[in-house]
């Protein structure tokens, strides 16, 4: 009679395991324990891939033309990552966070840029889409540009002379 109950016992605890196991190709797992007194206990895993990519677009484009060889940039990014830049631009800012990212370009020559790119790859390495910087020209030679109230208030203009002192 003792081995019929060990024998019994035995066909219920494997009844019960393989009932309670789950094969799933989704990332969800189920663990089953069963203690020395009986006891079973189950644990439901979940786990989830982020599959997808940062989302950026441009907020502020750099003032053309400009005669600042280092201008800003500002774009958003719905997720933190890594910037990566193509064409002629870049900056030594290479990290992005979620929401307004400004980043200061590396010194350009005068000329005029319409091939910068941007991309972000967040940490699971979705890369978003390419994002064109609009183009913009840098013209450190023409006076026009200058923000410098010095080039019309130091002129000779604004002499007094010229107003019958």
């Amino acid at each position: 009679m003792r081995h019929i109950l060990i024998i019994l016992s035995i066909f219920l605890f494997s009844f019960t395991v393989i009932s309670c196991s789950s094969s799933s190709d989704s990332g969800s797992s189920t663990t089953s324990t069963t203690s020395d007194n009986g006891t079973t206990t189950t644990e439901d895993t979940t786990t989830t891939t982020d599959t997808t990519a940062p989302v950026i677009a441009e907020v502020n484009a750099v003032t053309t033309p400009t005669d600042d060889n280092t201008p800003n940039y500002t774009f958003s990014s719905d997720e933190a990552g890594t910037i990566t830049y193509g064409g002629s631009c870049s900056s030594s800012t290479t990290s992005a966070l979620s929401g307004n990212n400004t980043i200061t370009l590396v010194a350009l020559s005068d000329g005029t840029y319409s091939d910068c790119t941007i991309t972000v790859t967040d940490s699971t390495g979705n890369t978003s889409n390419s994002l064109a910087i609009t183009s913009f020209t840098i013209d450190t030679t023409d006076n026009t540009t200058s923000t410098s109230t010095t080039a019309v208030f130091g002129t000779s203009l604004f002499n007094s002379s010229y107003f019958g002192d």
